[in-house]
C-alpha cells in the first residue's frame, strides 16, 4: 500500500458490515489498522432485525462507523408495516436507510414481498429524510419501476453496481451514487471494469461489502476496511488517474450523500 500519511489519500468505505460475527473479535484492531490508513469512515448497514442492535451499539462506541438500518431483499420475508414503524422511530439516529432492495438472482424471499419490502423503505426514506444504500440483482427493471415511482429524494447508492452499463446510466440519470467493491480487481469481471471506467468520479463510491468480496491479492479471504484502499487504486488503474484523484473524488461524494456532520473526521 502507498504511504497514507497524505490527506489526499484519505477514503470512506461506504459499505461494509462490521456488525457481522467474523467482526467480533478484533474489530477494534480492524479499526485502529483503518485508521491508520487513512480510512476516515466506514458505512455499517443492517441486512436483517437481528444485526440492527449490533450496528447501533458499535456505531456508539465508535463515530467513524456510520449506521444504516433496513432489510435486504434476502430477509425481506420478514418484512411487516409493524417493521417499518419500529425502524421509522430508529431514523434519528442513522445516515441511512440501507441495505434494501431486490435480488432475483437467488430469491431468498418471495419477490412480491421483496418488492413490498423495498417501496415500503423508500418511502420512509422519503419521509424521514434519509439517503438509501440499495442491493440490485437481476432485478433492475422492477427497481428502477419503483425508484421511479416512489423517488429518492435524499440521495442513494447502488451499492457493489454489477450490471450491464445500460442500467447504470439509468440510475445515474435519477441522480443516484454507484458503488464499486474490490470485484474491480477480478480480471474477468469486465462489466464492474466498464462501470469503473465510465462513471462520472462525481457519483462514485468505494466499497469494501466486506467480509465478502476481498480483492486480489486477498480474494476468498475475509475482508476489512483497508482493502478499500485496493478498490481505489483499482479504479484509478482503469481511468489511467491518479489515485489522489479517485481518492478526493469518493471521499467528497461519501461526505456528500451521508453528509459530513456525520463523520467529523472527514474534515472536508
Amino acid at each position: 500500500m502507498p504511504n497514507c500519511g497524505d490527506r489526499s489519500l484519505v477514503l470512506v468505505d461506504s459499505h461494509i458490515h462490521l456488525a457481522e460475527e467474523v467482526y467480533r473479535d478484533d474489530l477494534d484492531d480492524l479499526l485502529q489498522e483503518a485508521k491508520r490508513d487513512n480510512i476516515a469512515c466506514m458505512v455499517v448497514p443492517a441486512t436483517d432485525t437481528a444485526s440492527w442492535d449490533r450496528v447501533l451499539d458499535i456505531s456508539k462506541k465508535h463515530q467513524e462507523l456510520l449506521p444504516a438500518l433496513g432489510l435486504q431483499p434476502h430477509d425481506a420475508k420478514e418484512y411487516t408495516p409493524e417493521l417499518i414503524d419500529r425502524l421509522q422511530a430508529l431514523c434519528p439516529h442513522l445516515a441511512a436507510i440501507g441495505e434494501i432492495g431486490l435480488d432475483f438472482h437467488y430469491d431468498l424471499s418471495p419477490r412480491p414481498i421483496q418488492i413490498d419490502n423495498f417501496r415500503a423503505h423508500l418511502d420512509l426514506a422519503k419521509r424521514s429524510g434519509l439517503p438509501v444504500i440499495m442491493h440490485c440483482r437481476e432485478a433492475e427493471d422492477e427497481f428502477l419501476r419503483a425508484i421511479r415511482d416512489i423517488g429518492i429524494h435524499h440521495g442513494g447508492v447502488v451499492h457493489c453496481c454489477t450490471c450491464e452499463w445500460s442500467y447504470a446510466e439509468q440510475f445515474l440519470e435519477l441522480g443516484l451514487y454507484i458503488g464499486v467493491t474490490g470485484m474491480v480487481t477480478f480480471p474477468k469481471l469486465k462489466t464492474v471494469h466498464t462501470i469503473a471506467e465510465r462513471c462520472p468520479l462525481s457519483r462514485l463510491l468505494v466499497e469494501t461489502d466486506g467480509p465478502y468480496l476481498a480483492p486480489v491479492p486477498f480474494r476468498g479471504k475475509r475482508n476489512r476496511p483497508a482493502y478499500v484502499r485496493y478498490t481505489a487504486q483499482a479504479i484509478a488503474a482503469l481511468r489511467h488517474a491518479e489515485l489522489t484523484e479517485v481518492c478526493q473524488a469518493t471521499t467528497a461524494n461519501a461526505a456528500r450523500l451521508f453528509g459530513p456532520a456525520q463523520c467529523p473526521s472527514l474534515n472536508l
